[in-house]
């Protein structure tokens, strides 16, 4: 009995020292765990025509899908994103859904947010033509369930102008954006226009069950909504009615809309401030021109307005804020050269730059705190890149199987790692593309990103053997890539309106 105990000793006592050793050797060996995760790039593709783009500081990825606007093969006279006319889509599953546009001939779109239960919003023309500027007008609309909506349809007698548009929505069905109204406005000299131009006030509103509510402004006679939380927040611009005796000039403030009036952020002594982000707690995140005529970062935080600095000593940006307050965005050293950073709780992280780029920025950061943004290389080319656990790499490195399209644009990092972006083709027409994690970074992926950051000059490894679909290829393993949708609360106030 004693032998055979004696024996069991020794073979746990093995098992234990080839375990530790294997741990050893894992932990020792650089491919075990890999910094960055690999992706398999989706392209939307388009209706026919060349290009496709996607929503810049916008939700514009969620579980019902990712959004934007796409070419088809009809010309556009007035030339509004592009010669072609375009409508705004909803990509899921690998499968391109065109939300339309209001009635009329040639009527174009453009999709600009979404929320988790398949609720878009962004923008439509009418039909209509402005008699002053004789361009079309355009209108905010809403796309759920296959039907589009005009929200600006029962609120004529409180706006009535020629231009409008939606440019967010929660997961409670409000939604915010501008709207034109009939009172000639002295300030459209100063280049309010979104889209096409117009000569009346821009009031920001925000829309929910039904009707359209005009948040009023700061003191000047323009304002318009940006960004919208699911506490009900609001974010964005509007003239305070004061100019800047240096310059002149008027002066437009950010602000935050609480449920009940319109707050001002301020600025840091100059023409203006604008905010980029907000998060469900109301911190609020942007830039303020200075009177040296340098951009600052700034962060709003109930009620005090905190210069982020400039560690590179120029001038500096704050593009996206998250729900543990982590900031990211860029840092100039002198104003040719700037770099990506974040901003936690009064530490700044300098995230670098890519090889062979000249200047950074991160463009959104996720609760994991993964940062995407984009670079700026001499030649002029902007490649994308996500920064993780420490490390920086372009995200065409990061592409398994390797694709033709080059990544520029970051436009959202979601809290599952997956990213939409901007990417150029070989004809250089821009595409919307998905990209969603699938596994740790391989040897072949790992190999890239060495060989990126010792010749920093080469072309991307691309290989035009492995054939990308033109709307995306759903997989076994990303079967459902964006979950299940829930029902839409309150979405009977669609079906209403």
């Amino acid at each position: 009995m004693k032998s055979r105990l004696w024996l069991w000793g020794i073979a746990i006592c093995l098992c234990a020292t080839v375990a530790l050793s294997s741990q050893l050797f894992a932990q020792a060996s650089p491919q075990h765990h890999p910094r960055h995760q690999q992706y398999t790039l989706y392209d939307v593709g388009t209706f026919g025509g060349p290009i496709s783009y996607g929503s810049f500081g916008a939700i514009s990825l969620t579980a019902a899908g990712a959004i934007g606007w796409a070419d088809t093969t009809n010309p556009d006279p007035y030339c509004w994103v592009d010669c072609m006319v375009g409508h705004g889509f909803l990509w899921r599953n690998g499968h391109l859904s065109d939300l339309g546009a209001l009635p009329g001939s040639g009527n174009g779109s453009y999709a600009f947010a979404v929320n988790n239960y398949g609720l878009v919003v962004g923008v439509s023309e009418n039909g209509a033509i402005d008699p002053v500027t004789e361009y079309p007008e355009t209108t905010p609309v809403a796309w759920f369930n296959g039907h589009i909506y005009d929200l600006r349809d029962s609120n004529r007698r409180d706006f009535g102008g020629t231009q409008g548009y939606a440019a967010m929505v929660n997961n409670r069905g409000q939604i915010v954006g501008g709207s034109s109204n009939t009172t000639p406005d002295p300030l459209v000299q100063y280049g309010l226009s979104q889209w096409f131009p117009f000569t009346t006030q821009m009031r920001a509103f925000i829309w929910e069950g039904g009707r359209m509510q005009d948040l009023g402004t700061l003191g000047g006679p323009d304002a318009w909504a940006s960004y919208l939380t699911d506490s009900g927040l609001v974010v964005g611009g509007s003239y305070t009615g004061a100019t800047n005796p240096a310059t002149g000039d008027p002066i437009w403030d950010a602000f935050l809309w609480d449920g009940r009036r319109m707050i001002d952020l301020g600025n840091f002594g100059s023409d203006w401030s604008w905010p980029a982000w907000v998060n469900n707690k109301g911190q609020v995140t942007g830039y303020s021109l200075t009177p040296g005529g340098t951009v600052h970062a700034f962060l709003w935080d109930h009620g005090r307005l905190t210069d982020l600095g400039t560690p590179g000593g120029y001038s500096s940006g704050a593009y996206w804020i998250n729900e543990a307050g982590v900031i990211t965005g860029f840092d100039n050293a002198d104003a040719a050269h700037y770099g990506a950073v974040i901003w936690s709780h009064g530490n700044i992280t300098r995230l670098g730059n890519l090889p062979g780029s000249i200047y950074c920025t991160g463009s959104n950061i996720n609760e994991a705190q993964q940062v995407a943004g984009v670079c700026y290389d001499e030649d002029g080319s902007t490649p994308g890149f996500l920064w993780e656990n420490g490390d920086q790499a372009a995200l065409n490195d990061l592409v398994q199987p390797p694709s033709d399209l080059a990544i520029t644009t970051t436009l959202q990092i979601d809290d599952r790692g997956r990213i939409v972006a901007d990417a150029v083709d070989s004809d250089g027409n821009n595409h919307l593309v998905v990209l969603v994690p699938n596994g740790d970074c391989d040897s072949s992926c790992q190999q890239r990103i060495a060989e990126h950051q010792n010749n920093p000059r080469a072309v991307q490894p691309m290989n035009k053997r492995i054939p990308m679909p033109r709307f995306g290829k759903p997989s076994d393993v990303l079967r459902n890539p964006f979950g299940r949708v829930p029902g839409m609360p309150g979405s009977g106030a669609f079906l209403a309106h």
